[in-house]
């Protein structure tokens, strides 16, 4: 018996809570938001597909590892002119502005 009354508990909870689901007012705010995430999933997937087309075999890859890991060792540099130039600005500039404070 106190089985029947649980299931008949659970049940008028489940039925009544659908009957109110289906007879809400509805607001559905209009938003551009599907417009953008479907622009930011194709704006992903372009981005992906170079990936897909440079390919590179296992041994090239263990091979430019390794070529890496040998500059890194021996202290050779792995920064472009272009970084080294940034970096001395920044060096400056910092210098500058711990001066001034």
């Amino acid at each position: 018996m106190k089985h029947i009354g649980t299931l008949t508990l659970i049940l008028l909870i489940a039925g009544s809570a659908l009957y109110f689901a289906q007879h809400r007012k509805r607001r559905d705010a209009v938003s551009a938001g599907a417009v953008v995430d479907m622009a930011a999933d194709w704006q992903r997937d372009l981005t992906r597909a170079p990936m897909q087309f440079t390919r590179i075999s296992d041994e090239q890859e263990s091979r430019i590892g390794d070529e890496l890991a040998k500059r890194y060792e021996s202290g050779v540099p792995l920064q472009s002119s272009e970084l080294r130039a940034t970096e001395k600005y920044v060096n400056i500039v910092g210098a500058r502005v711990a001066f001034i404070s």
